[in-house]
């Protein structure tokens, strides 16, 4: 709470580059091509004590010599000069710094003792660091591109509303492109190597509040700041973001190897899941599960219920989908008579309890695909529909036909979702995601998605209620001093914790 928010590091109005180079392929170089490509607004002061000019643009000896100040630092230099260059940013006006530099406590004992001297000069001049052992960060609104990553090359972020917080640098990288290429938006994108300073937990709690942000996708391999991490989870609960979270170190081993890597400290597994549960964080765990729960979220739409529709042009795919909603502890409830004649009526030859089997005449009139849809969103209480089509319906003039009529359908149930599994070409699934509908191309991508929408929605309200009943009345008080174990129980079941059902015996005969 003594120190300023992450602004200076995400929303600076000026950015000095310390190491920075010519070469554009090199780190220092990398960085300034980015921000002058991403069109940053602000100056940009490269810091070179060997050139005059750095791409073409007036060089500085040091940060002290730059007209104004910089609000953001960007450190590409040795490791053992970044405690010194901390100190003369700060005397600099400097808000934030970025240090790419490696070699501190990942490294051993001489790398730790060093990270902890860059940790006093943190506390010392209030600048807020990202790293060291970091990849950077970049924010999409303010143009500021601050890494390295070859990732970023010739493919600067699609704004969206979905922002990736990653302890690791390189996974942190892998999950960018991945996005991309998934077509989900950025608004922010951050990796918070050692954490010196700047934490996930930090992180999250900084992007919550940022209005351009719907959805947070965190990689981690330990928690550095549990306490933190508490307050950040409640916030996003309370304004209904998702967090969906890739914890790796489930094992003795990850765990161990998660240690060497950032120096993150190591967290029991099953401590982590009942956090996760208690705050409704979306644990994924796989990086395919995390990008589509993501990908769907970014809809910003979740059903209010478990009820699921499903509509497939093979009679075989649909109940392959159905056994998938089943698993997810989803509900396929059986549609009502006069719906199922409704739908006979449009498709004769159709399968109407659901799953519907829509049959090949969708393929002779792609019409009935939205009017279908129309009655289970309008007539049924199904909270979301997931259809299959084969790939014949992926092409533009099909999405001519479906999207006026989804629009519509939208516009009447905005709390509903639809869900589409057909494989289509890039361009064509973009007019549909335009929209609101989500695109995958398996049906069992199609309903775990929807499950984990399903899931986000429920933890929403979850807090309120637990909180109403997190202390019964009548709940005998925790004793001063240490107890039996016969008496640690009663008050344990007093508070509404389960415990075994026993009786208290004193010989042989009443046992």
């Amino acid at each position: 709470m003594r120190r300023i928010t992450l602004d200076g590091l995400l929303n600076p109005a000026s950015v000095a580059i310390l190491g920075a180079t010519d070469e554009p392929h090199r780190v220092g170089g990398r960085v300034m091509r980015y921000m002058y490509e991403a069109g940053f607004e602000g100056p940009i002061y490269p810091i070179n004590p060997n050139r005059g000019t750095v791409q073409g643009k007036r060089a500085y000896r040091s940060i002290s010599d730059i007209p104004g100040t910089a609000d953001l630092a960007i450190l590409s230099i040795p490791a053992r000069a970044v405690k010194q260059a901390i100190f003369d940013c700060a005397a600099k006006g400097a808000k934030a710094a970025v240090v790419f530099s490696s070699g501190f406590a990942e490294m051993g004992n001489e790398g730790r003792i060093m990270q902890d001297g860059l940790r006093d000069a943190v506390h010392e001049t209030g600048l807020r660091l990202l790293g060291p052992n970091c990849l950077g960060a970049a924010s999409v609104k303010s143009g500021v591109i601050a890494t390295f990553s070859s990732n970023f090359l010739g493919a600067m972020p699609e704004p969206g509303s979905v922002a990736i917080v990653s302890q690791s640098g390189a996974f942190g990288a892998h999950l960018y492109s991945l996005a991309r290429g998934r077509g989900i938006g950025l608004s922010h994108w951050l990796t918070t190597g050692n954490e010196v300073d700047i934490t996930v937990a930090e992180c999250l709690d900084f992007l919550i509040e940022q209005p351009e942000v719907n959805t947070i996708m965190v990689y981690a391999e330990g928690i550095n700041d549990g306490s933190g991490l508490l307050r950040a989870l409640e916030k996003a609960q309370e304004s209904q973001k998702p967090i969906i979270f890739l914890k790796v170190g489930r094992t003795e081993v990850g765990a161990e190897a998660a240690k060497s890597h950032t120096a993150s400290i190591a967290v029991p597994d099953m401590v982590i899941d009942a956090l996760f549960n208690q705050y409704g964080v979306y644990r994924a765990n796989t990086t395919d599960e995390m990008m589509d729960i993501a990908y769907a979220c970014q809809m910003g739409v979740f059903p209010k219920g478990r009820k699921l529709g499903i509509l497939s042009i093979s009679g075989g795919v649909g109940v392959q989908m159905a056994d998938l909603a089943i698993k997810y502890g989803l509900e396929i409830p059986a549609l009502p008579k006069n719906v199922q004649q409704k739908i006979r009526k449009i498709l004769p030859f159709a399968g109407v309890r659901n799953p519907v089997d829509i049959t090949a005449a969708a393929m002779e009139d792609p019409s009935v695909i939205p009017i279908t849809h129309e009655i289970l969103l309008n007539e049924t209480d199904c909270d979301a529909v997931a259809t299959f089509l084969t790939p014949v319906s992926g092409d533009h003039q099909t999405a001519d036909i479906l999207l006026p009529m989804f629009e519509k359908i939208k516009e009447r149930k905005p709390d509903k979702t639809i869900s589409l599994n057909i494989i289509m070409p890039p361009d064509v699934a973009k007019r549909y995601e335009d929209k609101g509908i989500t695109v995958f191309d398996t049906p069992d991508r199609t309903v775990a998605a929807l499950a984990g929408l399903m899931k986000c929605s429920e933890s929403f309200g979850r807090r309120k209620i637990e909180s109403a009943s997190m202390m019964p009345t009548g709940a005998k008080p925790v004793m001063a001093n240490a107890t039996n174990e016969f008496e640690a129980k009663r008050i344990l079941a007093s508070a509404g914790v389960a415990v075994v059902k026993e009786a208290l015996t004193t010989n042989a005969d009443s046992a």
